[in-house]
């Protein structure tokens, strides 16, 4: 089953905040996975749900390249996750916003790029990219990236979604890459762990509304008789 359909919404930055009320159902966490060198499960990577926001903490998803310190001039951290998540019965999904945090500390010299890329019920959704570029020097510092997408009416009808809603569960999943380079070892590149921030933070949430309220039988019926044509009517 395809939780979203077919995607093909627009980016935009907006507030991370619900304006429904949480409902606490969506993400089931008992078979998260995690895999990569940026994450051990259970060892510095673990994922918690408040209502229905998803929070995967990852403290080893970090480069730590200071200055003056003999280390490679780059390095690549990656890490996949995923879980499954379960529809609310008599709701639809009205609005799926993600985000990334971390923090950062970087050279003139030095440049990185952090993304994520999130597959929900086999469909990919837009990227989150950040890219800090050569050219720029960042005192320590913490950043975020986020988008939500609003799902309603040209990706799912509610109406339709609502007529079909038993409880339903499907695949959630996310790739998540950091990595940068520097020209010199006098420059420095630190994503990640800093004084602002410890690793890197993946958040997701589902915004679920009611199901819109079906006519009753009676009015119905009376919907019905009245388009039949009068020709017909006995």
């Amino acid at each position: 089953m395809n939780v979203l359909g077919c995607v093909s919404a627009s980016l935009v930055l907006a507030s991370f905040a619900p304006q429904s009320e949480a409902l606490g159902r969506t993400w089931i966490i008992d078979n998260f996975t995690a895999n990569g060198n940026g994450c051990v499960l259970g060892q510095g990577t673990t994922a918690t749900t408040q209502n229905d926001t998803l929070e995967i903490d990852l403290y080893d998803m970090k480069i730590n390249l200071p200055s003056f310190s003999g280390l490679p001039f780059a390095m690549r951290r990656y890490c996949s996750v995923s879980l499954a998540i379960e529809s609310v019965a008599n709701h639809f999904p009205k609005k799926f916003a993600q985000s990334l945090t971390f923090g950062v500390l970087k050279s003139e010299n030095a440049s990185a790029v952090v993304v994520a890329q999130t597959t929900v019920g086999g469909v990919s959704l837009p990227s989150l990219e950040a890219q800090l570029p050569v050219g720029i020097k960042i005192e320590d510092e913490n950043r975020r990236i986020e988008f939500e997408l609003d799902l309603t009416p040209n990706i799912i009808d509610p109406s339709e979604w609502c007529a079909d809603n038993p409880s339903r569960s499907d695949s959630f999943s996310s790739r998540i890459v950091v990595q940068g380079m520097r020209s010199s070892d006098t420059d420095a590149l630190i994503i990640g762990e800093s004084l602002v921030a410890r690793g890197l933070r993946f958040s997701a949430l589902v915004e679920w509304l009611p199901c819109p309220e079906l006519p009753s039988s009676s009015t119905h019926e009376r919907e019905l008789h009245r388009q039949i044509p009068s020709s017909l009517k006995r």
